[in-house]
Formats: structure tokens, sequence, C-alpha cells
């Protein structure tokens, strides 16, 4: 069963951009396998290659192929019956000419061989992209999973101190407890509020 990891929509081209809105306040359940398929569709580096590959493919094909016969004809630019110029009468000199390129040596098999190398070393880079790109998307999901989970207990946290302190400045007042306790509190409410916005911007980041 596939994993669902909670991811902000703007991450690449697996995610839909929303620049007016904070990363942290929208984001889709996608599956792993749906986000590989995504960005195997999208990805430009991906497509390069995939069009050498089609190229290479295209190379093959043609090298299998004879040339065609060269067809060629002349007329001759003194009629020699006439000793006119450019006489094209029924008289001038025509030479037509029916040429085929012919290989010898195993000059054809070792074009064709040549091209499939070819082929292979493209298909090898396309499988090496390939692999990158999936590596470095897993290592993206996970960072960004990583943070989402952070920040949610960021928040739940600040909302914990924020009750806390409510408390604390209420006994205070009523000389429950010392004042240096609210200043205490205080100041981890702020760390915890200076702890959530350094996350949301490591989010920011990882998501472009």
């Amino acid at each position: 069963m596939l994993r669902k990891i909670t991811i902000g929509l703007s991450f690449i081209s697996v995610c839909i951009a929303q620049a007016h809105q904070p990363p942290y306040s929208f984001k889709q359940q996608l599956s792993m396998n749906e986000a590989e398929q995504l960005l195997l569709k999208n990805n430009a580096q991906l497509k390069l290659k995939q069009s050498e590959v089609a190229v290479a493919q295209a190379n093959v094909a043609q090298s299998k192929v004879f040339d065609n016969p060269q067809m060629g004809i002349t007329h001759n630019v003194n009629n020699p019956v006439t000793h006119h110029y450019f006489d094209l009468g029924r008289e001038g000199e025509t030479d037509i000419q029916l040429s085929q390129h012919i290989y010898i040596g195993g000059q054809r098999m070792n074009g064709v061989r040549k091209s499939i190398a070819e082929l292979s070393g493209t298909e090898a880079d396309l499988d090496n992209e390939r692999r990158i790109v999936l590596h470095d998307l897993r290592e993206k999901m996970i960072d960004i999973n990583t943070l989402y989970e952070k920040s949610a207990l960021d928040n739940k946290e600040i909302i914990s101190l924020q009750k806390i302190l409510s408390v604390y400045e209420s006994q205070a007042h009523k000389g429950n407890i010392p004042v240096a306790e609210v200043t205490r509190m205080k100041t981890l409410l702020f760390q915890a509020t200076k702890d959530r916005e350094g996350n949301e911007t490591d989010m920011f980041n990882a998501q472009k």
C-alpha cells in the first residue's frame, strides 16, 4: 500500500503554485507513485534525453536501409551535328547516368553497429537521468514531509504555550505566582514562534 505523503502544492511540476499564499497553508495528498509519474511526464531534462533516444532510433533504422540510386541527365553544350551551342533539339547529345552507392569491406554493417552503439549510449543516459531525478524527488518529498510535520508540532506547542501564558498572567495578577514565571513563559513562546518562522522558511526553500 502506497504511503501517502503530504506536500506543499508549489513543489516542482508535481504541485499547483499559489504564490500569494504561504507554502504551509495549502497541501495535497499524493502517493509517491503519483508524484513520480508526474515528474517523469513533465521533467524538461528527461524530455531532452527522450528526444535524443528517438533521434538515435531513427539513425539505426536509416543505417539499415540501402541508399537510393542516383540518376543524372546532362545535355551537351555544343551540338556535334549542327555545331550550335545550347541546342536542345533531338540531334543534341544527351548523357544519362545511373549510380548506386555500394558498400565494401563491411562498411554498411560497421555503420549499423555504430548507430546501435550510439542508441545504447543515449538509452543509458536516459536511464541514468531518470534514476537521478527520481532519487532527488524522493529525498525532496521526505524533506518536505518532515518539515510539514515539524510545523504542525510547532503550531501545537505555540497554542499550548499561549494558553499557559494566559493562565500565568492571570495568576500573577492575583499574586499567586511570581512575575518571573510569566517572563519565562513569554520567552518560551517567543522562541517557539521564532522556530516556527524558521521552519516555514525552510519549507518554502525546499519547495523551490
